[in-house]
C-alpha cells in the first residue's frame, strides 16, 4: 500500500484541521485518512504527545477505507 504523507511547515493544515497544540506552533499527534474525493474517512487526534494510534490500527483503518 502506498500512502502519501503531508508536511506542514507553514502550519496551514494544522490550523485548518484544528490540531494545533495550545500555546505552541506544533500540532498534537494527529492522523487523518482522506478519501480520493477529499472526505475525511477516519481521524485520530491525540490529547498528548504520546497519544498516537498504533501502526496496526492506522493500516487497518486505511484498508477499510479502500473497500467499496
Amino acid at each position: 500500500m502506498t500512502v502519501p504523507l503531508l508536511a506542514d511547515p507553514t502550519l496551514t493544515v494544522i490550523q485548518a484541521y484544528g490540531t494545533a497544540m495550545e500555546g505552541k506552533d506544533i500540532a498534537v499527534p494527529s492522523t487523518f485518512i482522506v478519501g480520493t474525493d477529499r472526505t475525511i474517512l477516519w481521524k485520530y487526534i491525540g490529547e498528548t504527545m504520546a497519544d498516537r494510534p498504533s501502526e496496526e490500527e492506522i493500516l487497518q483503518m486505511a484498508a477499510r477505507a479502500e473497500q467499496p
